[in-house]
């Protein structure tokens, strides 16, 4: 994927994140610091519900895009990840995004 395809697919996640009410979104660029993706986002859900909601928005979206990803943590109300491959997506409960402070460790 190029660059330009890697901006469209960050600008479709974020849009999705948006559109549900997302807290601090931060995007965070990884090339050069990492292999498994080339750049993560991170979010605060408000509440078990709200982080289904994010990702149910963001996978949505993803599959309009015909983009491949896998979906962790659905049983677990603290932590969503959604692996695009290029763009990784975090969705945090407020307690867990302090707990493990990925922003501090990668940004």
């Amino acid at each position: 994927m190029s660059n330009k395809d890697e901006r469209s697919l960050l600008t479709l996640i974020c849009s999705a994140l948006e559109d549900r009410k997302a807290k601090e979104l931060v995007v965070l660029p990884l090339a050069g610091k990492a292999d498994f993706a080339d750049s993560m986002v991170i979010v605060t859900a408000s509440s078990s519900r709200h982080g289904r909601a994010l990702s149910d928005s963001v996978v949505s979206a993803l599959k309009e895009g015909s983009i491949y990803f896998v979906v962790e943590g659905e049983n677990n109300s603290d932590w969503l990840i959604i692996d695009s491959v290029l763009v990784v997506v975090h969705i945090f409960s407020q307690a867990a995004r302090e707990r493990y402070d990925l922003v501090g460790l990668w940004g």
